[in-house]
């Protein structure tokens, strides 16, 4: 007898976003970029490879398209350049963009993890050879962090806070907050954290997990004033709208990354003698970064 099973149940039993990658899509592992990052005035939608070597799909899936400008001239190398689109299942595609012209295999049919796809390359809008691997969720309209779905990287660093910050009017420069201090000041103010992920057990010149110009790759910033949050964000997924990519549930690049100090968040404005302020950083391991500033504020 075939026993019914209530709907929220199967919810609990079956999580959004069961697909995982079988593999990294190199054979040497040097991620120069992470997904979340500012380019300047938009997210650095994937995860970035570097060192020149043969590019692998990270699931078995079928081949949607393929673009090759030395066999194919007459289709325009836009700025992903060459590239190769991979579905899997439940909805989830994987794109492997700039790759060396005339590497990419004629007639691909069904991806295997142990076919070649192509050649790392720098075609389309690139500073240099590398594979901008992009991670696509078609059923909820998003991408992804390859980094959640692709083998686990140990790591048990915490991330690391090298500032809060916070813009005044009519003062350029920021001030930093301490624990326990005194601030001269008792109108609104726009707040900012700096903060960078740190991965244990590899080479800072082969994993870059650190970059004060473009962002840090966090999986999730939040600030809290006396318990009540402030702001937060969660970079596991980037959305498309129609005014480009945002953080859930409405955060767009500028939102967040609208100051070179990295995260913006929010404005306050001290209603009281004292404030308490919570910061905490996640990394996608899971280690976790909480800190407190109590500060006092005087006229």
């Amino acid at each position: 007898m075939r026993i019914p099973i209530p709907l929220a149940l199967l919810l609990l039993v079956l999580p959004v976003g069961a697909w995982q990658a079988k593999q990294f899509p190199v054979k040497i592992l040097r991620i120069s970029a992470l997904f979340g990052e500012s380019r300047g005035d938009h997210f650095h939608s994937g995860l970035d490879f570097a060192t020149p070597q043969a590019i692998y799909p990270c699931d078995e899936g079928e081949v949607l398209f393929a673009s090759d400008a030395e066999t194919n001239p007459n289709r325009p190398v836009v700025g992903i350049g060459n590239h190769v689109i991979v579905e899997h299942e439940g909805g989830f595609r994987t794109h492997y963009m700039h790759l060396q012209s005339g590497s990419i295999p004629k007639n691909l049919g069904p991806a295997k993890t142990g076919e070649s796809l192509g050649f790392m390359g720098d075609s389309g809008y690139s500073m240099g050879a590398h594979l901008h691997l992009v991670v696509e969720d078609t059923k909820n309209g998003a991408l992804v962090n390859p980094l959640k779905y692709l083998p686990t990287l140990e790591d048990t660093t915490r991330p690391q806070l090298a500032g809060f910050l916070a813009m005044v009017k009519g003062n350029p420069r920021p001030f930093r907050f301490r624990d326990w201090m005194t601030m001269h000041w008792r109108g609104e103010m726009t707040l900012f954290l700096f903060a960078w992920d740190l991965r244990q057990g590899f080479d800072p010149w082969k994993f870059r997990t650190v970059n004060a110009d473009t962002g840090t790759s966090v999986k999730r910033v939040s600030l809290r004033v006396d318990d009540r949050l402030l702001r937060e964000y969660d970079f596991s997924v980037l959305r498309k709208k129609p005014k480009g990519l945002v953080v859930d549930p409405h955060w767009s690049h500028d939102d967040i990354y609208g100051q070179k100090f990295n995260y913006r968040m929010g404005a306050f404005t001290p209603t009281e003698a004292s404030h308490t302020f919570q910061v905490v950083v996640e990394d996608w391991s899971g280690n976790t970064l909480s800190e407190y500033f109590h500060v006092s504020f005087r006229q």
